[in-house]
């Protein structure tokens, strides 16, 4: 990832830009992992349990509230290696900038 971090920083992308991208692609993992989660385990539950519709509103409730506390978390961890990330590698631009300026 640090690679596509630094081809995307010198072809001029913007932290917002490299962070959406990364938002989105672990927004759509998680989803689908979640829907899944959630099929399995009302699948499961209905071979056990008769289904009741309290039982599809907890199902519905969870899915959205691991959904938003896995993305909340996720900017988080994502903004802070970004950070990182970003920062070191416009350092780097920024040298090989000032490296090419030298030779003219």
């Amino acid at each position: 990832k640090k690679k596509e971090v630094a081809t995307y920083v010198s072809i001029g992308w913007k932290f917002s830009h490299i962070f959406k991208l990364y938002l989105q692609e672990i927004a759509i993992w998680t989803g689908i992992a979640l829907v899944l989660g959630s099929v399995v385990s009302l699948v499961m539950y209905s071979s056990f349990y008769t289904l009741q519709s309290e039982s599809i509103f907890v199902l519905i409730g969870t899915f959205v509230g691991f959904y938003l506390v896995v993305l909340a978390l996720a900017s988080l961890v994502l903004h802070h290696h970004l950070n990182n990330n970003v920062g070191d590698n416009l350092k780097i631009t920024e040298k090989i900038k000032y490296k090419d300026c030298l030779f003219y």
